[in-house]
């Protein structure tokens, strides 16, 4: 039978071992704390730009997704609802539009943007224009070659000119809900096809 002073200390040993347990716990959270702070003091800081300024950048590199999902009506499930996308007759069009520099193609890695000029050589840039994003599994694999021989690329932006974003604006606002597809011809001529469901 255990004394009761080997009761107390045997208590007290599981009391100290329970304390340290609390605090590794408390340690762990406070370096994952600081880790955050100092990921979050090493971001850039808000621009200092006057608000007209800002809303004229903002204009300009607007981002707005090749697939633009429409708010499907209460009365649709949201699993049923439709889908406009945007893309090129065909990968020969999407090139010759490239060659021509009438779009321009943008890859992202990091925090860094690179444009495939026109001589299929990438140049670091700002993004800008009227941007759309591109999957890239819908990009010819020639383009895709491109960007990988240089870094991983994590995003892929295409700007299109005010004549061929404008007639996207319009078709995806009169076709909103109807799905189908928006499609980009080698004059720069947008067409709308409905889905054949």
């Amino acid at each position: 039978m255990r004394s009761r002073h080997q009761a107390q200390l045997f208590d007290t040993d599981s009391l100290q071992a329970d304390v340290m347990r609390f605090m590794a716990i408390i340690a762990f959270c406070l370096i994952a704390i600081l880790a955050l702070v100092q990921k979050m003091e090493n971001d850039p800081l808000p621009s200092t730009k006057s608000k007209p300024e800002q809303e004229q950048e903002q204009e300009q590199e607007q981002v707005i997704p090749a697939t633009v999902s429409q708010p499907a009506p209460d009365r649709i499930p949201p699993a049923i609802a439709k889908t406009l996308t945007l893309r090129f007759v065909s990968d020969g069009v999407f090139l010759k539009l490239i060659r021509q520099e009438s779009i321009r193609l943008y890859g992202q890695s990091g925090d860094e943007f690179r444009q495939l000029k026109s001589n299929f050589t990438l140049e670091s840039v700002p993004a800008k224009g009227n941007l759309y994003e591109v999957m890239p599994n819908s990009l010819p694999q020639a383009v895709r070659a491109v960007f990988t021989r240089h870094q991983d690329t994590d995003l892929f932006l295409v700007s299109l000119p005010d004549s061929i974003a404008g007639e996207v604006a319009r078709l995806t606002s009169r076709h909103a809900g109807s799905g189908g597809e928006m499609l980009i011809d080698e004059k720069g001529l947008v067409r709308y096809e409905q889905d054949n469901q």
